[in-house]
């Protein structure tokens, strides 16, 4: 027995793909011959492939349709294919159709044994020299094409799906409620129909604006739905009357977890609540309800979405998830980013405008320290600006500080030091009588102080802890009758807390208490109120503009139905989360640290005078 010549498996592989490509080509062009027949079906493309294969399976026994499937998978996915330049078969035996060209030339080395096909017997023809020339011809001849590759194209995802069925819901919408106006406009001017190709040009504009591709827009769509005055649409069956609204309502719950403050199903629903409360939607709501459901919905509820809205809001909106809270530790510096601020700040500006607290320049201009304009470099403050305070008195901020009665943890006070014994220690008569408690300071971008906020820990407030107590004050009569003659001053047997004289009034230190000591919703509600009742703002001319941090207190239905109610209407901003230590007014180390240290001062005071005066106090 002779020693045959070994194939590499690259040679027998290269000359294997040369012969599927070949085939594929050749069914390729007899399906399509067959498609052109007259009366021709799709049945008459069966069997076209077995009749190939079944042509070639002499010569290449390995031939069948399971290798040629895998072959066409495996060229799918390669991101150009080499076929034949006229698209035409070109021998019963050999072609060249690969993704990289044929290595010829090793088919020529490996002699008459390089053909994979050689078979015993006179069963098929085989490779001879002839066909190797016919191969080299072929593979000068071939010609790129492209093909797509293996998986999901690009653009075809299924949130790139659902992003793009909404925009271009919302772009109809659009659309159809912008031709309405304009159809409604032309009319009231007393033109029977819009100018020729207006249709068009909205359509156009829609497109451009929601970034959809030209042709995503129907326009018969947009003249059925202005014809019919059905310009707003979510999809089939009933349609909610939150539809124009619940874009925002999604972008409110998306911002919220951005900021790490997400919401719970119930506050999602007393959010969205709270927001059509300022759209004045209730009687659509009630309308849609009796229209569309069983019940009278005479009742006060009647006006308020419920669990079931929910449900199906979730339905509209999939990318909305719930899911269980991932602890985290906040890096201020993740969000203290120079992008983060200018997105801040270019929300705050336009509503500080729309409040009427501020007006937008056509220019930007520099500014002094005062406000003014001014063309001096050297006397400008910041950079320059388009807008301009204008209303400074009804620009405010908040901060809030916490701290505690008991004296265990204060420090001394600017190293301070104490005289003893050389082998003693200082110790110093402190209260460990614990109480949490909060302070919250009002402030305008004046710099004048509105008002100061006191929340002590526990269930329910007495009036001793609103008027104060210092027993070792002089006081007029007696002090549990002549209440006015000992109360208001720091030296008073009542003292009461700080007053503060914003444009000429006065108002009070509003006390009030929560289980924790801390800020809520609800405080923040009575906080509000209390200035609103003292100051009595004129809310046509301009609204208060206040500037918070992103404490979840500020975003329960209370202080957003509060706030949105016209009678007591506040311009309200969320600041950069995590970032409070740099944009917000009274939020810093050296004025946290000047109040702390003062506080720390002033309890070792009253102790010191508690102590002395300990007949007094009962």
């Amino acid at each position: 027995m002779g020693r045959k010549k070994v194939v590499t498996a690259s040679q027998s592989k290269n000359v294997k793909h040369a012969i599927m490509a070949a085939i594929l080509v050749e069914i390729e062009v007899a399906t399509k011959a067959k498609k052109k027949l007259k009366n021709a079906g799709r049945a008459s493309c069966y069997g076209v492939m077995s009749e190939v294969i079944k042509r070639h399976k002499a010569a290449n026994p390995w031939l069948n349709r399971d290798v040629l499937n895998n072959y066409k998978r495996m060229i799918a996915r390669k991101k150009v294919i080499r076929i034949d330049a006229d698209g035409s078969s070109i021998s019963s035996l050999t072609g060249i159709g690969v993704e990289e060209e044929a290595d010829v030339s090793a088919i020529e080395n490996s002699g008459d044994d390089g053909n994979c096909n050689d078979m015993e017997g006179d069963s098929g023809p085989s490779t001879n020299t002839s066909d190797l020339e016919v191969i080299s011809q072929l593979a000068d001849e071939t010609a790129i094409m492209e093909v797509n590759r293996g998986g999901r194209p690009k653009g075809t995802t299924n949130a790139q799906i659902i992003e793009t069925n909404r925009s271009q819901k919302v772009a109809m919408n659009y659309a159809a409620s912008k031709a309405a106006l304009m159809k409604e406009s032309f009319s009231n001017s007393g033109y029977d129909r819009l100018p020729k190709g207006t249709y068009k040009d909205i359509i156009s504009e829609t497109e451009s604006k929601f970034s959809l591709s030209e042709g995503s827009l129907n326009i018969k769509t947009l003249l059925t739905r202005v014809k019919r005055g059905k310009l707003t649409c979510s999809g089939r069956g009933r349609v909610s009357p939150m539809i124009a609204l619940e874009a925002h309502f999604l972008d409110a719950l998306l911002q919220l977890a951005a900021m790490r403050q997400p919401v719970t199903t119930k506050q999602a629903l007393q959010l969205i609540n709270s927001m059509v409360t300022t759209t004045n939607l209730k009687q659509s709501i009630i309308a849609w309800k009796k229209t569309n459901l069983p019940g009278s919905f005479e009742d006060e509820k009647a006006q308020y979405l419920g669990p079931k809205y929910w449900k199906n809001f979730k339905k509209r909106h999939p990318e909305l998830k719930q899911r269980r809270a991932v602890r985290f530790d906040s890096n201020r510096e993740d969000w203290c980013t120079k992008d983060n601020f200018e997105k801040m700040y270019s929300h705050i500006y336009p509503a500080m405008v729309q409040s009427g607290v501020a007006i937008e320049l056509d220019e930007e201009v520099m500014v002094t320290a005062e406000g003014n304009i001014t063309d001096v470099q050297t006397k400008s403050w910041g950079w320059k600006t388009k807008y301009l305070l204008t209303r400074p008195e009804l620009l405010m901020f908040v901060d809030e500080v916490g701290s505690n009665t008991s004296q265990k943890k204060d420090g001394n006070i600017g190293g301070q030091t104490f005289i003893v014994h050389k082998t003693q220690r200082a110790l110093l008569r402190s209260s460990h009588a614990d109480c949490h408690f909060t302070v919250l300071g009002f402030t305008n971008a004046l710099g004048e102080p509105i008002c100061c906020v006191i929340i002590i820990a526990g269930k329910e407030i007495a009036a001793k802890h609103r008027m104060g107590l210092q027993p070792w004050a002089d006081f007029v009569g007696d002090p549990e009758v002549d209440l006015n003659e000992n109360s208001n001053g720091v030296d008073k047997y009542y003292p009461y807390g700080p007053t503060c004289y914003p444009f000429g009034k006065e108002v009070e230190t509003y006390v009030t208490c929560s289980e924790s000591g801390s800020i809520t919703s609800e405080i923040l509600v009575e906080s509000l109120a209390h200035i609103d009742r003292k100051l009595t703002f004129d809310r046509s001319e301009a609204v208060p503009f206040l500037l918070l941090d992103g404490h979840g207190s500020r975003f329960l239905l209370p202080f957003l139905d509060y706030i949105g109610a016209p009678a007591t209407k506040w311009t309200v901003c969320i600041g950069v989360p995590y970032g409070t230590h740099i944009w917000q007014v009274g939020d810093s180390s050296e004025q946290n640290g000047a109040f702390k240290q003062a506080l720390t001062e002033r309890k070792q005071e009253i102790l010191q005078k508690k102590n002395r005066h300990a007949n007094r106090v009962s």
